[in-house]
């Protein structure tokens, strides 16, 4: 079994390698992609068996709520603005900040001091990936709708009393 792991810009230059004439996966994993370029905007397009991808809440870095402040930022300020996690993309999305079967993902890094980053032991997300990765993606934790932050609402609805 061949598979492929990618964290945020790993996932852009990974969709590139898989869309080549000849490259093949079983399996493909994006986490936290900044991004994936517009020629790339379907699962199908990538040469995998299967695609998943995970993303923990966009929050920005000033935002005091849990989340990956970084991600978002990649796929808002560049040229390959595709989101693998979104439902129009295809990718089985699993869950890395649900809690469920694991700690939640916090923060853009795969490891991190405190245990909250993609890859981290004992993380949902490690957990979904290892199960993606191993034929039983079935077993994956469901991902979340995210609500905006109270932060976030905060912005919106000062941005709606501008108008």
């Amino acid at each position: 079994m061949l598979n492929v792991i990618s964290h945020s810009y790993g996932t852009t230059t990974s969709a590139l390698a898989l869309t080549r004439p000849g490259v093949h996966v079983d399996v493909a994993v994006n986490l936290a992609s900044a991004g994936l370029p517009a020629e790339v905007d379907h699962a199908s397009d990538l040469h995998a068996d299967q695609v998943y991808a995970g993303q923990a809440r966009d929050v920005w870095l000033v935002d005091p709520a849990p989340g990956d402040p970084w991600a978002w930022f990649g796929r808002s300020f560049s040229n390959h603005s595709v989101n693998p996690a979104t439902d129009a993309f295809g990718a089985e999305v699993f869950g890395v900040d649900t809690g469920v079967g694991g700690a939640p993902v916090t923060d853009h890094a795969t490891r991190t001091e405190d245990g909250t980053g993609y890859l981290d032991d004992d993380t949902e997300s490690l957990r979904n990936v290892a199960l993606a990765t191993t034929g039983r993606g079935d077993e994956a934790t469901d991902a979340i709708d995210h609500e905006p932050t109270l932060f976030q609402q905060a912005l919106i609805e000062g941005m709606r009393g501008a108008y």
